[in-house]
């Protein structure tokens, strides 16, 4: 026979029911006001020496302020402040030579170059072969001091980066301090040279393909490279990713999908993006499409990014020899975030992880065959003959005879 809970009992335990409920939610909500607190009083003292900084400088500093320069020092100041190479604030004007570079349409001179805020210059860290910078002699570490007569500044950087990577007729005039050198020079430059980010070559039956940097437009060109070299009775492959930090993991995943033959099932993909919370935020998969001759990967300590996911997975995948150096060590994921002005952010979101190697954010890809070059020739991997390459040597004696 059942038995009944008396009304008063029941009356009873449903009000210490709703007195757990009513703590935990209190408990709950006290925890969250806490962390609201901590936050806000760590966004007022950030703001308060914002104020004091502005305050003294408006007082007492002797110069002109402009309105516009101080908010993109500070916007700039703030994701630098992240300390994350790969993080970084763009204005409008530089973000929109940014997205031509990163789909592989830019033009301009042949060269790819950095702001120098220690002496307001242009850093070159690229020269294409063939383009109007290469044919004037301009060198990885030269630095631009003006272009067409206005010189370099923070306020104008972005413009004339611009002008010397996407122009595409006409010429410029540039004054530029040599580094080999150690003196100043100007020269005229030709626009409208589209820097190839995919260069090959064959030797018998050996084929060599190099990639600079990861664009939209490198997938297309890595194909066109691989089917040329293979319908011209290439047998194997060596593959140059020295001196590639780019992150543009899309294309560096469909590039992979056309050599490894891998099953998209489960974790059996070409790799996997995890956000700081550990989720899953992407997953680059492939098909059953596959390249099979013996590979050998070229790397070293400037090979970043998305250069390291390709070097780890033809290892894991094709049993390719990494010849080199260990690389950089960064499986940062980044995003576009286009802000009202124009302007955008982009930001690290998450990590690459392989589908089999251990991730190798922050310790890099160790090589099979470990062998240094000099930095003089790291800085010319571009035009650096084979017979000098002692990284090139390696990976062609890996194929045995």
């Amino acid at each position: 026979m059942s038995k009944r809970i008396p009304v008063a009992v029941a009356i009873a335990l449903i009000l210490v029911f709703c007195a757990l409920t009513v703590v935990l939610t209190v408990s709950v909500y006290l925890r969250l006001y806490n962390k609201s607190l901590i936050f806000m009083s760590q966004q007022s003292k950030q703001y308060t020496t914002l104020t004091e900084i502005e305050d003294l400088v408006r007082a007492n500093f002797n110069g002109r302020i402009n309105a516009a320069d101080e908010n993109i020092y500070t916007a700039k100041g703030y994701v630098e402040g992240l300390g994350d190479k790969n993080s970084f604030y763009l204005t409008a004007a530089e973000y929109a030579g940014y997205a031509a570079e990163v789909l592989g349409t830019a033009e301009g001179v042949g060269i790819r170059a950095e702001f120098s805020s220690l002496d307001s210059s242009l850093k070159i860290t690229e020269v294409a072969e063939g383009s109007s910078a290469a044919s004037s002699r301009l060198a990885v570490g030269d630095k631009i001091l003006s272009v067409d007569q206005k010189d370099v500044t923070v306020n104008n950087y972005g413009k004339l980066l611009d002008k010397l990577c996407s122009g595409t007729e006409g010429e410029v005039r540039i004054r530029l301090w040599k580094a080999a050198a150690a003196a100043q020079t100007e020269v005229s430059l030709s626009l409208g040279y589209q820097i190839a980010s995919v260069h090959y070559t064959s030797a018998g039956s050996v084929g060599y393909i190099r990639i600079s940097a990861f664009y939209d437009a490198t997938v297309e060109d890595f194909r066109h490279a691989l089917q040329s070299l293979t319908g011209a009775g290439v047998s194997k492959l060596i593959l140059d990713v020295r001196n590639n930090a780019s992150t543009n993991y899309d294309a560096a995943a469909k590039i992979i999908d056309m050599l490894v033959p891998i099953a998209t099932e489960g974790s059996r993909a070409i790799a996997t993006a995890v956000d700081a919370n550990g989720d899953t935020v992407k997953v680059y998969s492939s098909n059953a499409e596959s390249f099979s001759i013996p590979i050998a990967v070229l790397i070293n300590d400037r090979t970043d990014g998305a250069a390291e996911l390709v070097a780890a997975d033809l290892r894991d995948f094709l049993n390719a020899k990494l010849i080199g150096e260990t690389t950089a060590g960064n499986a940062g994921m980044q995003k576009e975030f286009l802000l009202e002005d124009g302007s955008a952010l982009i930001l690290t979101v998450a990590k690459i992880k392989p589908c089999v190697t251990e991730s190798y954010d922050g310790t890099g890809i160790t090589p099979d065959t470990e062998i240094f070059l000099p930095d003089f020739q790291k800085d010319a991997i571009e035009t650096l003959e084979h017979a000098e390459d002692a990284q090139y040597k390696a990976a062609l004696s890996s194929f045995g005879s």
